[in-house]
């Protein structure tokens, strides 16, 4: 085994005993069944309006519960317990099994952040922009309270150390700073998919230390750094370098995932023979290939709720009484495919997919040994050379007006399609919309069963030539996912209107039941 990735693995496995050590006798947060039944599904039903990652479902909880609590009031202790309570209730943390301490614990913390941005207003430099990342911060800070991810940023570590020289080689005369960080970065967002507001807060670890513990002394200093911290961190994630990391190391996910896996389940034990290894990684990757196909049929119903709650009823809202006002009926034939034709198009997408074949297993088996064992020959971790694709001016303005030519070209004849099926402004825009939300999420559905696969893939000229006419509509779609999200009727509608009042009843509800066993106890007791 080499020495230093052995070493790697075996601080990785003591992570995971840490992870699992908790006080012994000491009181823990419990709710009643009644409440948590009330507020987890409405947290179902909520987390449907909004289309992301489950991974991401409860530092993006966090940070609504946060802002909702803030309305009311910006005391650290009101905030903390009720966030701690609500967060139980909805199931985001297991009943009887969160310390009654770490109340106390989450206080620390938004004493410290809620600290620097009462003292940014103070000093006049908080805008809109620096208070919202802060709290985005403090989001993700609780989060790894409540759920650390040391083991995950160990696991960054060590893919990390295994493709340095890949990056040495490329780039002898970078900064060694800026090699280290922009390989942080890319492997980071190959193996955690992060969003923004995570990528952020692993930055800010990882650059900036003092951030990174509850309980920042001088909050002052903190504050005066925001602006510089927030630029800094900026630049190092628009920096080419880590993109085309990315792209080319990508593959290589899934043995590192596959090893979490095995390190998980079975400790470090099953590194002394690598025949056991072997078999460990067959039979975690067919595991996985099965998981990983139900997972995309789950991803493909959950899009089909998304696009059909957040903007299907919208557009019938807005379809019907458009023929009605325009022909004074309604035109049934754009109307069913309207209501038929995206769903379709998402289940192809999904039930299209292959799972990997036995020459991908044995290419992770290859993979793994290569990380664990000493003296193993390099097949698959072969330091390669990687470039940056720079073009010149010219050559770039050239294929930018080609590719708008093409986008016009495709939105012309999809325009032109509806036109023959009688579609009119309205269903065609509803259709269009739809259509690229589909295929956008499409990619998303797919890219889970790519993720299995790290043999090399090559696109074969037919699907890159096809793919060029369709690449704008699922672009469309990309926008709309990420952009339009911000301005969903239906979320505004939850997170103002019914969910102030929803959890108000769902807190009266478990008081209720509280008062109500106490009742039970005194009389069971006298």
């Amino acid at each position: 085994m080499a020495e230093k990735t052995h070493q790697r693995i075996s601080d990785y496995i003591k992570t995971f005993v840490s992870e699992k050590k908790t006080e012994q006798g000491e009181p823990t947060i419990a709710v009643t069944e009644a409440a948590s039944a009330l507020a987890f599904y409405y947290e179902k039903i909520r987390n449907a309006m909004e289309y992301q990652d489950d991974h991401l479902i409860r530092q993006s909880a966090i940070r609504r519960i946060l802002g909702r609590r803030m309305l009311f009031s910006m005391l650290p202790a009101d905030i903390a317990r009720s966030l701690v309570y609500e967060l139980v209730r909805s199931r985001y943390l297991s009943n009887n099994t969160v310390p009654m301490s770490m109340i106390s614990r989450v206080e620390q913390i938004l004493s410290s952040y809620l600290g620097v941005l009462k003292s940014m207003k103070q000093q006049r430099i908080l805008t809109d922009k620096r208070q919202e990342w802060l709290l985005h911060m403090t989001s993700c800070a609780l989060d790894e309270l409540f759920v650390p991810m040391r083991a995950e940023e160990g696991l960054v570590q060590m893919m990390s150390d295994v493709l340095e020289p890949s990056v040495a080689k490329s780039f002898p005369k970078l900064d060694d700073r800026i090699k280290k960080s922009q390989l942080m970065i890319a492997v980071y967002r190959i193996l955690l998919r992060p969003n923004s507001t995570r990528l952020n807060y692993f930055l800010l670890k990882q650059g900036f230390p003092q951030w990174s513990n509850g309980g920042m002394i001088d909050v002052d200093a903190r504050a005066k750094e925001v602006p510089d911290i927030m630029n800094r961190i900026a630049s190092a994630i628009n920096y080419e370098l880590n993109s085309r990391l990315q792209s080319s190391f990508r593959r290589f996910r899934i043995a590192f995932i596959v090893l979490h896996t095995i390190v998980k389940q079975r400790g470090g034990k099953v590194f002394d023979d690598p025949e056991a290894l072997e078999e460990s990684v067959r039979k975690v990757c067919e595991k996985m290939y099965a998981t990983q196909r139900q997972r995309l049929y789950s991803r493909a119903v959950r899009a089909f709720i998304y696009i059909f709650l957040t903007k299907m009823v919208i557009g019938f809202a807005v379809e019907i009484p458009y023929d009605r006002l325009t022909v004074h009926h309604v035109k049934m034939q754009p109307l069913l495919i309207n209501l038929l034709f995206p769903p379709c198009v998402l289940a192809a997408i999904a039930f299209s997919v292959r799972l990997p074949n036995t020459a991908n297993t044995n290419e992770i088996v290859q993979a793994i040994s290569e990380i664990a064992y000493e003296g193993m020959p390099q097949k698959v971790f072969v330091a390669q050379k990687i470039s940056l694709r720079r073009r010149n001016v010219a050559l770039a303005t050239f294929f930018n007006i080609i590719y708008g030519i093409i986008s016009v070209f495709s939105i012309g004849v999809f325009a032109w399609i509806l036109r023959r099926l009688d579609f009119n402004i309205a269903s065609g825009l509803i259709l269009f919309f739809f259509l690229s939300l589909v295929m956008f999420f499409g990619i998303t559905l797919r890219r889970l069963i790519r993720d299995l696969v790290i043999l090399k893939t090559r696109e074969s000229f037919f699907w890159l030539f096809v793919g060029q006419f369709f690449d704008p509509i699922m672009r469309l779609g990309q926008w709309l996912a990420f952009r339009i999200s911000r301005i969903n009727i239906l979320v505004f509608v939850f997170d103002i209107i019914i969910e102030l009042p929803f959890q108000a009843l769902v807190e009266i509800t478990e008081e209720w039941f509280t008062f109500l066993k106490e009742k039970k106890d005194d009389l069971e007791h006298r």
